[in-house]
């Protein structure tokens, strides 16, 4: 069941897991939401940074261990890139080798273990895009 969020606004949003199975789960909670359109999936680092320099999405879900370009590379362009997209790092290395901390220090609003609800991550992505000059910051 979708729900209504009609006088909000919609954000446009970029999944980047090398797992579909992932980039379903999160798209499926997304779209429920009803304030996000999914405006690509992509599998690598470098996919990820070219469709955010050609598309400027309100936000990326960006999984840190991909192959090719790793999350933190593909990260680091993009907060040099592309500053205005909120980056919320979705992994299951996160609590574990200090990547989630690398990663908000480099500019992501939230690092999340992969096993997280996604209901966390929508949480902390509408809070970064709703009021920008509070972005927080969620291990």
């Amino acid at each position: 069941m979708r729900v209504s969020h009609s006088k909000e606004p919609r954000y446009r949003i970029v999944l980047a897991d090398d797992q579909p199975e992932v980039r379903r789960v999160m798209r499926r909670f997304l779209e429920r939401d009803g304030r996000f359109d999914i405006i690509a999936e992509v599998e690598n680092g470098h996919e990820a940074v070219a469709v955010v320099n050609s598309e400027r999405p309100d936000a990326l879900v960006l999984d840190l261990a991909m192959p090719g370009m790793d999350g933190i590379q593909a990260l680091t362009q993009i907060m040099e890139d592309a500053p205005l997209t909120r980056v919320a790092v979705l992994s299951s290395m996160v609590p574990f080798n200090g990547m989630g901390s690398k990663a908000v220090t480099l500019g992501a609003v939230g690092a999340f273990d992969k096993r997280i609800s996604p209901r966390r991550v929508i949480k902390v992505l509408l809070k970064s895009l709703q009021a920008p000059e509070a972005v927080p910051t969620d291990s």
